[in-house]
């Protein structure tokens, strides 16, 4: 658009935001305050896109970096992935590079975050991680180095899945997490458990399926053939309790006034549903679960995973890493199959997608940190956990609003006898 147009574009805009933000929302239903926070959302989301400058806004829609319409992709090659093995986004100078990344990283995480502040943290992130399990290997009884356990024994000998193995030890701990639900959270009873499905499709798939509106039900989905038994803990903790499954039936659907309104509800917290359910596999100590060091060690690879997925999709759309040059860092710090490190590289085609995660959860642990230091020794984590999911899947930037909001009401104080939700 000419300059006169986004000029118009963000008086418009402005005038548009300035008309929501006068609602007063102690006025409205819980529904109309919902649909308020998402059209503040959308609005300023707009005025970003308007004011970007015109070389980045094309990038924005480049069908390069689009993902497959697949429900279980395929694994993408490295060479694939892009004609010449590099981002679109390089064919940007520098400053119009990050711009473009930083505008689909908020798209993607709804954080209002920096790209090369998630690279920074994501590589500091790997580094620990990396480091603490080295330490936990002595645990485990291994006197080699980390890379040779994760090469030569993490999927094999006893920590390799047998038929029918994914599914015993799933259950196990869906039943073993739902007794000790209502310690970290007050609203009883859990919702009933989902099964666990296995497939063998010797990718790195695990998935939770809410249950349907045509009678199906919820189901957690694992690939028996690639995630080794000490990594069933985890996958459990994210996909099933206190992860997805409890998100989505305490706070996964509120109350909307219509199906399309839920719709860009769902579109648009994938940052909160993400960081909730990474954010909940570091919650098994707390919950009382008796831990075995391989199934702490299961932990902390899931969460390196993921540490390098978002230090990848910074390196490679914004600072500019050849797909080959990613490949080999992914293959270097996870020390996994190929094939699986192919499948990861699938999930970094769309720059920010694989920042969710890291993002999501950096955003709740901040939110906690600081309910802790305001609430001080009196501080409620089953207040705080009840006030996030019951709030639904927002948008993070909503939800950090909604936190400070939270902080300065007096019947918001996330305290031992409050009634924060």
């Amino acid at each position: 658009v000419s300059a006169g147009d986004r000029g118009q574009l963000l008086e418009r805009d402005g005038r548009l935001l300035a008309r929501v933000d006068a609602i007063d929302p102690r006025v409205l239903s819980p529904e109309d305050r919902f649909v308020r926070e998402l059209l503040r959302y959308h609005l300023r989301r707009h005025i970003q896109d308007v004011r970007l400058r015109p070389e980045v806004s094309p990038y924005l829609q480049d069908p390069r970096l689009l993902p497959p319409m697949q429900r279980f992709p395929q694994p993408a090659y490295a060479e694939d992935l892009w004609a010449g093995g590099y981002s679109p986004l390089t064919e940007l100078n520098a400053d119009a590079r990050a711009e473009a990344y930083d505008t689909l990283l908020r798209r993607y995480t709804t954080a209002d975050v920096r790209g090369t502040v998630v690279h920074d943290a994501a590589l500091t992130a790997v580094r620990q991680s990396r480091e603490a399990m080295r330490h936990a290997l002595s645990s485990l009884g291994y006197a080699g180095s980390l890379d040779q356990f994760l090469t030569a024994d993490f999927r094999s000998g006893q920590y390799r899945t047998r038929a029918g193995d994914v599914e015993r030890r799933a259950t196990l701990w869906l039943r073993r997490i739902a007794d000790l639900v209502p310690t970290l959270f007050s609203q009883t009873p859990p919702p009933p458990l989902p099964p666990v499905q296995v497939i063998d499709g010797g990718l790195p798939i695990a998935m939770y399926r809410p249950a349907t509106d045509d009678g199906q039900p919820a189901v957690l989905i694992i690939d028996r053939t690639f995630w080794p038994t000490p990594t069933v803990l985890p996958l459990v903790l994210h996909e099933g309790l206190p992860g997805h499954h409890l998100q989505h039936h305490y706070g996964g659907r509120p109350p909307l006034p219509s199906a399309a309104a839920y719709l860009e509800s769902d579109r648009h917290g994938t940052g909160f549903r993400e960081g909730w359910a990474f954010y909940a596999e570091s919650l098994a100590t707390e919950l009382g679960l008796a831990l075995t060091p391989a199934d702490e060690f299961g932990i902390g690879y899931l969460r390196l995973l993921r540490e390098v997925r978002a230090a990848t999709d910074t390196g490679v759309h914004l600072h500019g890493w050849s797909t080959s040059r990613a490949r080999d860092y992914m293959r270097e710090m996870l020390q996994a199959p190929p094939q699986a490190t192919d499948f990861e590289l699938s999930r970094i085609r769309v720059p920010g997608a694989g920042a969710v995660y890291f993002v999501g959860r950096q955003a709740i642990t901040n939110l906690r940190e600081r309910a802790e230091s305001r609430a001080g020794a009196a501080f409620d984590l089953r207040a705080f956990h009840d006030w996030l999911l019951t709030g639904g899947s927002l948008p993070l930037v909503i939800l950090e609003e909604r936190f400070e909001a939270c902080l300065r009401s007096s019947a918001c104080a996330f305290t031992k006898g409050s009634t924060t939700r």
